[in-house]
C-alpha cells in the first residue's frame, strides 16, 4: 500500500518544542515526509509517524527553506521537513489541511497564497 503522498525533503529535524533554531538530530541523506489517510511518516535518524489526532498544529516557516514543522499533542519533541520547493510544500500543506490537520495562521496563509488550492 504506497502513502497518499510521498516526498523527498532537503532535510529532516526533530527538535524540542518552544526552541525553534536547535535540531537534536537531522537527516539530510536520507529524509522522508510521507502523507497517509490517517497520519505522517516522517524519516530522520528514524522513521516517525504521527496519526492526525495526536498533531496539535502544524507551522510553516522560512529559514534558508519552507520549513514545515509538526507539533505533537504529547511529548517535549517537534518534527520538521524542509523543501526548498514552493510547490512541494503547497502540496503537503493542502494534504494536511484535507487530512483536518490544525495548520497555524502562517501555514494558512501559505497555503491560501496558492490560486489552485
Amino acid at each position: 500500500m504506497a502513502a497518499d503522498l510521498a516526498v523527498r525533503p532537503v532535510a529532516t529535524f526533530r527538535g524540542l518544542r518552544h526552541v525553534p533554531l536547535v535540531a537534536l538530530s537531522h537527516n539530510s541523506l536520507f529524509p522522508s515526509l510521507e502523507i497517509w489517510a490517517d497520519g505522517v511518516a516522517l524519516r530522520i535518524i528514524r522513521r516517525h509517524r504521527l496519526r492526525f489526532e495526536d498533531i496539535e498544529a502544524v507551522d510553516l516557516r522560512w529559514r534558508l527553506a519552507h520549513q514545515i514543522t509538526f507539533i505533537p499533542r504529547k511529548g517535549p519533541w517537534t518534527f520538521s521537513a524542509n523543501f526548498l520547493d514552493r510547490t512541494t510544500a503547497r502540496r503537503v500543506l493542502a494534504a494536511l489541511d484535507t487530512g483536518n490537520v490544525a495548520l497555524t495562521q502562517r501555514a494558512r496563509d501559505f497555503l491560501q497564497d496558492d490560486p489552485e488550492h
